[in-house]
């Protein structure tokens, strides 16, 4: 799935990062992590909480991971922009942490 999505990046065909979060969020527990990226509104008025699902990563190669790196970033900067934040910790769910080791885990 990576690998198409990856072909058609390189091939100049758009892929749109809510096309990927529609993707990704359609994918099983068997084959995804859970994180959840928490904003403090600049506002003062509390956290908020924007859940993603990526892709499984334990066999993905390195070209692979990079697009989810990509991914991630994209999604949080789409939050950033829309809504500001002095930081932005990223949390994945218990289970998938030592998965997820070497994977943003906040913006400051």
């Amino acid at each position: 799935m990576i690998q198409d999505l990856i072909r058609a990046a390189d091939a100049g065909q758009s892929v749109y990062i809510t096309d990927l979060h529609a993707l990704f969020g359609r994918l099983p527990d068997s084959e995804s992590h859970d994180l959840a990226v928490v904003i403090e509104m600049l506002d003062g008025t509390g956290l908020r909480r924007f859940d993603l699902r990526i892709p499984r990563i334990r066999n993905l190669d390195h070209q692979e991971r990079t697009f989810i790196q990509e991914y991630i970033h994209a999604e949080v900067y789409n939050i950033i922009s829309a809504l500001g934040g002095p930081s932005i910790p990223i949390r994945g769910a218990r289970s998938s942490r030592p998965s997820l080791a070497g994977f943003p885990t906040s913006l400051e």
